[in-house]
């Protein structure tokens, strides 16, 4: 994640390791300009004075055309009075529209000073753990630069070259289930997963095909290690050390990849 314009880092609140909440600021950049911006935009849009000034005008030409047209009544009055009273009437509700226009405006342009505070804003986009930081007080940052990364590994996505045969073979559907040996210290376990994207085209090189399979990580296994995906259910000893996915899988707007070696064992 970074800028989404040249800033220079005016405050970091994140660390490393530490847990984030969606919407949390993490960095700041030099914002105290659009940070008065926005302040002076949300003034202009809380105050209805304009509005107000001009529907006391409208009340005022309507009181007036009303008089005139008692007076006309009465013979007190003639044609031309009461056909200004009117168009004074009529342009004082245009007045009002145009002030209520206006005040829309206003409140939208809000939305744009908000947006400009943003680009110099970076905020926690999910739940999630801040994995690094790039970047220090004061460092001048490009719109390019990266600042820090966030991840959440409460699903694990691992993508596995599968020969397209195979997949063809085992009926590979989204939804089947998969099984995973991730390459962790310890007696080894298979984590039951379930295929959550299959590639439509193979690769030609290759002869593979992409197939996603997503593990749920409620013990919060490290992301990112050496994973070997089978789709055919382990039998032997191996069947003692699967995992079974839990009942509610969670869901995650993002997920970290763990790195794939295998080819698709399909034994």
């Amino acid at each position: 994640m970074g800028f989404s314009q040249s800033s220079r880092v005016l405050e970091i609140l994140a660390v490393g390791g530490h847990a984030v909440k969606k919407g949390q600021l993490l960095v700041r950049g030099e914002d105290e300009e659009e940070v008065a911006r926005l302040e002076l935009q949300r003034m202009r849009a809380d105050s209805t004075l304009n509005v107000d000034k001009a529907r006391k005008s409208v009340e005022l030409a309507t009181l007036l055309y009303d008089r005139y047209r008692q007076a006309e009544d009465r013979g007190a009055t003639n044609k031309l009075e009461i056909d200004r009273a009117l168009l004074d009437k009529e342009a004082s509700e245009i007045d009002l529209g145009l002030a209520q226009l206006n005040q829309d405006q206003e409140v939208i342009a809000v939305r744009l000073a908000q947006a400009r505070l943003d680009r110099i804003r970076v905020v926690a986009p999910f739940d999630g753990i801040v994995e690094t930081v790039y970047v220090d007080v004061g460092q001048a940052v490009a719109e390019n630069d990266q600042v820090l990364r966030v991840v959440d590994t409460s699903i694990l996505w691992t993508d596995v070259g599968v020969p397209t045969g195979q997949t063809i073979e085992l009926n590979l559907t989204l939804g089947g289930k998969a099984w995973a040996l991730m390459n962790l210290p310890g007696e080894p376990k298979v984590y039951e997963g379930r295929i959550v994207e299959i590639s439509p085209v193979a690769d030609s090189s290759s002869n593979t095909r992409r197939v996603r399979v997503e593990i749920a990580n409620p013990t919060s296994l490290v992301a990112g290690v050496t994973t070997w995906v089978r789709f055919t259910e382990p039998t032997g000893e191996w069947a003692s050390r699967i995992v079974p996915a839990p009942s509610v899988a969670p869901t995650a707007q993002t997920a970290s990849t763990a790195s794939t070696t295998s080819g698709g064992d399909a034994r």
